[in-house]
């Protein structure tokens, strides 16, 4: 069967290309909007899983990433194929750039897995986005305007 460990929302992935070591980079819990719509231009998520079926056996997976609004309205963003799973820890990053919030409130990015053709959602990231009482571009990082 396989678990998932974990997931992180951030802003970039770097992947060492000779020791295969990950870096998530700037982590993200927390936007501040200049106004909305926002959309940030850089946002991605990192997941890793197990198995704890032998080394021989593959598994097989899907995973499923969708936005929630703070009034619990959900929106698909990604959905993989079949994921073959052959080796006990599988590491899966998605690029979400384009992210876009329309208002104030607690969103949520929802992971969901496909296993034996039952979805379940194993984790949600929750970002909270605020209005800036500021009128200074510089306290957003990386947010446009849409």
């Amino acid at each position: 069967m396989i678990r998932h460990c974990w997931s992180v929302l951030c802003q970039n992935i770097i992947t060492d290309s000779e020791t295969n070591i990950v870096s998530y980079v700037m982590t993200i819990d927390n936007v501040i909007a200049p106004e909305f719509p926002v959309v940030l231009p850089f946002l991605a998520i990192g997941t890793s899983w197990e198995k704890d079926t032998g080394g021989d056996v593959v598994e097989n997976f899907s995973i499923r990433i969708s936005h929630v609004s703070p009034e619990g309205k959900v929106s698909p963003f990604i959905e993989t194929g079949n994921i073959s799973m052959h080796s006990y820890r599988h590491r899966m990053n998605f690029v979400l750039n384009g992210a876009s919030f329309d208002r104030a409130g607690t969103h949520h990015f929802n992971i969901e897995a496909r296993i034996n053709d039952m979805w379940a959602c194993v984790a949600s990231l929750p970002v909270f986005v605020s209005l800036s009482r500021r009128n200074d571009a510089s306290a957003v990082l990386n947010a446009v305007k849409q």
